[in-house]
């Protein structure tokens, strides 16, 4: 594998970085910029990673990838502006 190899995510990260993206879709607080974080999940661990537009944002981000099922933890490495 190189060094900037991507690792596949299993059926179960990709089931759960879908839901994640959809809550972040349909959280007025995040429905303005959801596109621009990146998220990905591991076993359950899910980071973001990105720019939000305040604080307040950010955490409404880590609210509403912390409710989606099977998601067992958020790294929440977002940015404000």
């Amino acid at each position: 594998m190189t060094g900037n190899a991507i690792p596949k995510m299993s059926p179960q990260d990709e089931s759960t970085w879908f839901k994640v993206r959809i809550a972040l879709k349909v959280e007025p607080q995040t429905e303005g910029f959801y596109k621009d974080i990146k998220i990905t999940v591991n076993r359950g661990t899910v980071t973001l990673e990105g720019t939000a537009p305040s604080k307040e944002a950010a955490l409404a981000a880590e609210r509403a990838a912390m409710g989606v099922q099977d998601v067992m933890q958020v790294i929440n490495n977002l940015k404000t502006a």
